[in-house]
């Protein structure tokens, strides 16, 4: 017993937040389309990550749309689906990056809205801590070998 317990306590030794994170991502690679998935019903509603409307269509715009575009209906930034396909998530060394090609006829749209468009709302956030904490678990288990 007690070679067991010294032999747990030296892969303890082995635990680390890196590896723990490479797991995590690893181990469950839908975290990074879940994230996506996150900041496209964000954009459905027209929100930011800090809850906020990105921006509502003018009356003209409903005009000049045909009415496929409501007069203060938040922007959703779908128009030609260009950005919204170009949003591409890349987990890092204990981060995650979220890119995406805002260009759009001679303007950027991260520029004029915000980079806040490609962000996690708090409660997308929360529930990302959530899987990703599940995975470290998952990831000192494996360590300790305690299954």
């Amino acid at each position: 017993m007690l070679e067991g317990l010294t032999q747990m306590l030296g892969r303890a030794k082995t635990v680390n937040n890196n590896d723990a994170w490479d797991y995590a991502f690893k181990n469950n690679y839908s975290i990074s389309n879940k994230i996506k998935e996150w900041i496209l019903e964000q954009l459905d509603k027209g929100k930011d990550a800090n809850n906020e409307i990105i921006g509502t269509y003018s009356f003209a715009t409903e005009r000049i749309s045909n009415g496929r575009k409501k007069y203060n209906d938040p922007y959703n930034l779908k128009d030609t689906g260009k950005f919204r396909a170009s949003i591409v998530v890349v987990p890092g060394k204990l981060k995650i990056d979220i890119f995406a090609n805002g260009q759009k006829r001679g303007k950027n749209l991260i520029d004029e809205y915000g980079v806040e468009i490609i962000e996690l709302m708090e409660s997308n956030l929360e529930k990302l801590r959530e899987i990703i904490l599940k995975e470290y678990q998952n990831y000192a288990w494996n360590v300790l070998q305690l299954s």
